[in-house]
């Protein structure tokens, strides 16, 4: 049983790129940094039941500039389960307003690694990040993200598209300094307009896979939200 399970969830992780929060609207600043860690994924099936794929994310975040972040992460859970993942990339700001609308674009590359054979896999991703702040407190955000597959499934396109919503409680600090801490709750459908019928049974069937995640991010400096 340990096998099969073992073999269902690597099959998962290395189908699609190791899920990361997509809450990357606003550069943390020039010399500033951001560690969050993230748990969930796509929804499947394959054991009876409907549960999200429980894959913990640990990521970090460096302003290189003020306007451009560098970003890096590694997936946990894709170790107990004999996958490496790892992705890096950046971020680049497009707009910025105070307490306003926060636009950005980021590029990453997503590499996943099977412990108990030669599959590895290389995901490039880009991504429309847009943020707004409906109190100093509360953060809405969402955008698009799209990767590629260079060895897609059978019958399957090589390019996904993924929209995506989520909802940032911040703490810490204060209004007018700005607050360190958030709580996120994000979730996205991965090209819901196609058939998702494959080894893994994503959810909901036939019409691509939808995710659901949890966060948390604690930011060290950083620019004004």
């Amino acid at each position: 049983m340990r096998r099969i399970v073992i073999s269902i969830a690597a099959a998962a992780l290395l189908t699609l790129p190791g899920c990361m929060m997509h809450h990357l609207a606003r550069t943390v600043g020039a010399g500033n940094g951001e560690l969050s860690a993230s748990v969930g994924g796509p929804m499947m099936s394959n054991f009876g039941f409907t549960i999200p794929i429980p894959n913990l994310v640990v990521n970090g975040r460096v302003g290189a500039t003020d306007g451009f972040d560098v970003v890096g992460g590694v997936s946990v859970t894709g170790l107990f389960y004999e996958t490496m993942g790892l992705h890096l990339g950046g971020v680049a700001q497009v707009v910025r307003e105070r307490n306003g609308l926060a636009v950005s674009v980021s590029g990453h590359g997503h590499l996943l690694v099977g412990f108990r054979g030669p599959d590895a896999r290389f995901f490039p991703e880009v991504g429309l990040h847009l943020e707004g702040m409906a109190t100093p407190w509360l953060s809405l955000y969402g955008g698009l993200f799209s990767f590629v597959q260079f060895q897609p499934p059978d019958g399957k396109p090589p390019i996904f598209v993924a929209p995506y919503l989520g909802a940032e409680l911040l703490f810490g600090g204060s209004d007018e300094a700005g607050h360190p801490f958030g709580i996120a709750l994000e979730g996205g459908w991965v090209s819901p307009w196609q058939s998702s019928v494959s080894v893994i049974s994503w959810e909901p069937a036939n019409t691509g896979a939808m995710y659901v995640q949890l966060g948390f991010r604690a930011r060290f400096g950083g620019l004004d939200r």
